[in-house]
């Protein structure tokens, strides 16, 4: 049964009264007037007349059940007594304005239709049955106001009364005369006759629901399966508890949705926290409620239960201690829980082997049973689980967390094993390789005795861990062997805007050139000369040609300020070496160290440049915006987008070296008296160039210190460098602020006390401990510049010296680096900053070279990772062997000795004589001849240089001759074969002596020469003799 409610109240519009004094008048309109007949007086009754509202009247569901009707009639004034009587059904009806005491409907009638009378006696002539009808209920009524009288359940069963039934009611006094309003509120009191209803609604049917645990195992959604059949839904409402069975609205957690359309319920969208707990019983029930029937009095459904499983705390893992790569298997017990529905069983298993790092659900693998197994309470026979960690663990065990699904999908909560697994730490491989095993001496240096020297194969041990650093050093068999590093690291570009000096700059304050036998470096590439031979720009109107050459140029003589990054004043000429080339070059393919100075005993670092005197530059269309002092590094100018960070600029005679650029305001943030250059003042619009590329190579090295284990000493050789504040003034970070004048300083790196052992040089210069230009660094065991565990990388842009050639103040870069480089540094002073190069690029190109003997060398390569506890911590090493011979040579009557060794392999003219030679170039162009009347060919492509040959035929004329061709053909005694230009052409001077390889020939003996031989060489030209 459902529950009941009443409506508002509905106006009773038909009511009027008759009176046995007054018979034949009706009363309609006026207030109603009700007397009991006492003792011969006139008898007064009012008369109401309504029709039950239907439900949409009401605003009322369509199913709702009529169970009374409440009549609400007024007394208007207070009366002497109180008026007694009763409220009875007519037994028939009237009309209103038309009823009188003698009938219903004609007002003009005096025969008596009706009986009215209490006690059906007022007319004793006639009968015709009485008005009034059975009981509905009595009044008792003495001070103004309404009254209810109430037509019962059993009355309207009785009656037959239902929505849009008629209701004819009369009052009849008993005792005491009273005055009630009627409809057309005559007495003005505004309480006319009304009446209301009070009705059922039957209870919504009870809904069947089921529940499915949702993808993230922990909540679940309920689902109506059978809903209600309430035509009057207002809501459902969802109570669950973790104590109760049966979940009601009194004590349990109640979430109302008013969307009745609704058909699932997230548990997730409960109040509370349904299922957040595992091992818990939860019930929930759902509820469909009207507009009657409300929380527990709606239709309640099914009660469900759901209790997720839980890790037992046995699980574990074994064994605990790895190595990585090593396996450890995993087994997983839940608790038994009784309650639950499989009894705390589960079907499959979920882990993160490593929660510490991150412990989202995606995390987590999931492990199956086997269906034949599933589902169970241990893994132990049932599913095995094993895991190989990529990574160490950082010394710790790391965190473990399990989680158990239940067959219907249901999760515990995570939990974490008592033991995680503790993965050692491994060293990184490393593994060098060579290009050759054996590579001849550079004496004829080009890129055809190239060495590379790789770790590429390297690697680093463990998934959280990579190679930071490639470190490189080497060990000749003899002392006179030189091995340089970075002998073809030039960058050629230098040379695009025309054929230039090179001058040599060291970045050591020693004297690099104490005596004659200093060190020298031998340049080997192609130059321009005038027609007579002598060097010349290629811009020059002289210009005439290129070819291939050879030079030597040594360091500047002195020491400290005098020699460090300084281009010396010595110019290179015809048989003098200086500290500037005497050939304009326009490549350089090698720069080869040939001779050495005593005073190079730890791996100084080289630097080959342009000749200052023939630094080009272009106009940058910028001009300055403001007069600059001489002092000013922030400067105004007009378009901040013709410039980089790096870009060179030259003002009047004044370099400058961009750092950082400030876009907001077009400035430039400038070192200023660069290249020793003079800082001076300088004007409003003047114009602004930049400098075009000047550095040819930046990594010539070649002495290596095999004799320390100290890393920063040790692989100086191979690029490596390094240094460690210590003291309490250490080393400082700077950031750049501009006081107003343009005149601030920062974004620097200032040395002012460093670690003279854990240092590449016991110096304050970071030219001297082996740091140049656009260097990238690693910065650790700093408070804001980097740490161990979290180092800072940035780019060095430039260095400036307090004095006596320590550079001490290193700039890095503000802007415009990449993305792993900080942009400047933070402020942090007296710091043990441990400082070192980052040099990944794992291979070198090197030459070796020996003027005459035959050698082997030995080249060794460690590797580091980024270990967080020190940059030099997980290390590996490994060495290789490449053997170095002096190259074998044939001059075909050549004017120059290229066997300098010996005379045995030279030709004369005594020995052979050449009698045909042809030299070709073909190859490298694509073109087309269609079908038709074209006179020549289309798409016409070259897709590379034609490869340059030679074909020599020669008569033999000596047995010294017979032997050396013989053996050029039959094996591979010559490495390469010189024959001067002069035989080619005859133009009475050696213009060009070409370097060959022999590919193919014959050797003929015809009976008309008698003893002498024919020889028909073929040779690829790969090169030019250079002395």
């Amino acid at each position: 049964m459902g529950q009941t409610a009443t409506t508002s109240t509905q106006v009773i519009t038909s009511s009027t009264w008759i009176d046995s004094g007054d018979k034949g008048n009706e009363k309609d309109d006026t207030a109603l007037s009700v007397r009991p007949d006492a003792g011969g007086t006139e008898e007064k009754v009012a008369l109401l007349s309504f029709q039950i509202a239907d439900p949409a009247t009401f605003g009322i569901p369509s199913n709702a059940i009529l169970r009374q009707v409440h009549v609400q009639v007024a007394r208007n004034t207070a009366g002497p007594s109180a008026g007694v009587g009763q409220v009875c059904f007519l037994n028939q009806p009237f009309t209103e304005n038309q009823a009188n005491w003698y009938g219903p409907d004609d007002q003009s009638n005096t025969a008596v239709l009706w009986e009215p009378a209490f006690d059906n006696a007022s007319e004793s002539s006639v009968n015709p049955g009485p008005l009034k009808g059975m009981q509905i209920d009595s009044y008792n009524k003495s001070s103004p106001g309404y009254f209810t009288v109430i037509i019962t359940s059993d009355l309207l069963a009785i009656k037959n009364l239902n929505f849009g039934s008629q209701v004819d009611l009369g009052i009849w006094a008993t005792n005491g005369a009273i005055t009630l309003e009627d409809d057309s509120d005559a007495g003005s009191t505004g309480n006319v006759p009304k009446y209301f209803i009070t009705y059922e609604i039957p209870t919504p049917a009870s809904p069947k629901i089921s529940i499915s645990a949702n993808p993230d195992g922990v909540t679940g959604t309920i689902t109506i399966d059978k809903d209600t059949d309430s035509e009057d839904l207002q809501k459902y409402s969802v109570v669950w508890s973790t104590s109760d069975p049966t979940p009601d609205h009194a004590d349990d957690t109640v979430t109302d949705f008013t969307d009745t359309g609704k058909s699932t319920f997230d548990t997730s969208t409960l109040t509370g926290s349904a299922l957040g707990t595992d091992d818990t019983s939860y019930y929930f029930r759902l509820f469909a409620e009207d507009s009657v029937n409300t929380d527990d009095n709606g239709g309640a459904s099914n009660v469900i239960h759901v209790r997720r499983p839980e890790v037992a705390n046995s699980s574990a893992i074994s064994p605990t201690s790895l190595s990585i790569g090593e396996e450890t298997t995993l087994t997983v017990a839940s608790e038994t829980i009784a309650s639950a529905e499989y009894g705390g069983k589960f079907s499959s298993v979920l882990v993160n082997w490593d929660a510490g790092t991150s412990d989202t659900d995606a995390d987590y693998s999931e492990y199956f049973f086997d269906q034949a197994t599933a589902p169970a309470t241990t893994t132990s026979g049932n599913l095995t689980i094993t895991h190989k960690y990529s990574a160490d663990t950082g010394g710790s065990a790391n965190t473990i967390k399990v989680r158990v699904r239940d067959p219907n999908g249901f999760l515990s909560d995570k939990h974490a094993l008592a033991t995680g697994a503790t993965v050692a730490e491994a060293d990184p491989v490393a593994r060098i390789t060579t290009s050759k095993k054996k590579v001849l001496s550079s004496k004829f240096a080009d890129l055809d005795n190239i060495l590379t020297i790789s770790a590429n194969q390297s690697r680093a041990i463990g998934s959280n861990k990579k190679l930071q650093n490639y470190l490189f050093t080497c060990e000749t068999g003899r002392t006179d062997t030189l091995v340089t590093m970075g002998a073809f690291d030039n960058d050629n570009e230098v040379f695009d805007t025309g054929s230039k000096r090179i001058a040599l700059r060291q970045l050591d304050d020693d004297n690099m050139n104490s005596s004659d036998n200093g060190m020298r470096l031998k340049l080997y590439g192609v130059a321009s000369f005038d027609t007579n031979g002598t060097p010349a720009p290629d811009a020059a109107a002289s210009f005439a040609y290129y070819k291939y050459t050879s030079e030597e140029i040594m360091p500047i003589n002195g020491a400290d300020a005098s020699v460090v990054f300084k281009e010396g004043s010595i110019a290179g000429d015809a048989g003098v070496t200086g500290n500037k080339s005497f050939n304009y070059f326009k490549s350089v393919e090698a720069a080869v160290v040939t001779d050495v100075d005593a005073s190079d005993d730890n791996g100084s670092r080289y630097i080959l440049t342009v000749q200052e005197d023939n630094f080009t530059t272009h106009l940058s269309g910028v001009l300055l915006a403001e007069d600059l002092d001489n002092s000013q590094t922030m400067i105004d100018i007009d378009d901040i987008n013709a410039f980089k960070v790096g870009d060179v600029i030259k003002i009047d005679n004044e370099f400058m070296k961009v750092l950082n650029r400030d876009s907001t305001n077009n400035r430039l943030y400038v070192l200023r008296g660069y290249l020793f250059s003079s800082k001076t003042t300088h004007d409003d619009d003047d114009p602004i160039s930049i400098v075009d590329p000047w550095i040819l190579n930046k990594e010539i090295r070649y002495v290596s210190e095999l004799a320390t284990n100290s890393f920063h000493r040790r692989y100086r050789w191979g690029g490596f460098a390094r240094m460690l504040g210590e003291g309490g003034t250490a080393i400082d970070f700077l950031v750049h602020s501009d006081d107003g004048s343009g005149t601030g300083a920062g974004n620097t790196i200032v040395l002012q006390d460093i670690s003279a052992t854990s240092s590449s040089q016991d110096d304050l210069c970071w030219f001297n401990n082996g740091f140049f230009e656009d260097d990238i660094i690693m910065v650790g065991n700093t408070s804001d510049n980097g740490s161990y565990a979290s180092p800072k990388f940035f780019k060095l842009a430039a260095f400036e010296s307090s004095g006596s050639g320590n550079f001490d103040t290193a700039y890095v870069y503000g802007i415009d680096v990449d993305d792993y480089i900080t942009a400047g540094v933070a402020t942090d002073t007296n710091e043990d900053a441990d400082i070192v190069r980052i040099v990944n690029n794992p291979n070198r190109s090197v030459a070796i070279y020996n003027s005459t003997y035959d050698d082997g060398v030995m080249f060794e390569a460690r590797v580091i990772d980024n270990d967080t506890t020190s940059f030099l911590e997980r290390t590996d090493v490994m060495h290789t062997n490449v053997s170095m011979a002096q190259p074998h040579v044939l001059d075909l009557i050549t004017t120059t000795d290229y066997d300098t060794a010996t005379s045995e392999n030279s030709l004369t003219s005594s020995d052979i004589a050449i009698l045909d030679i042809s030299k070709n170039r073909r190859g490298g162009i694509l073109a087309q001849m269609p079908l038709g009347n074209r006179k020549y060919p289309l798409a016409v492509t070259r897709s590379k240089v034609g490869l340059p040959t030679l074909m020599v035929r020669l008569r033999i004329i000596s047995t010294a001759g017979l032997r050396k061709i013989r053996s050029l053909i039959e094996g591979d005694t010559y490495d390469y074969v010189f024959i001067d230009s002069n035989q080619i052409d005859s133009p009475g001077t050696v213009d060009v002596t070409y370097r060959l390889k022999f590919t193919e020939g014959s050797l003929d003996r015809n009976p008309s020469m008698a003893s002498e031989y024919e020889a028909t060489l073929n040779f690829v030209i790969v090169g030019e003799g250079i002395s």
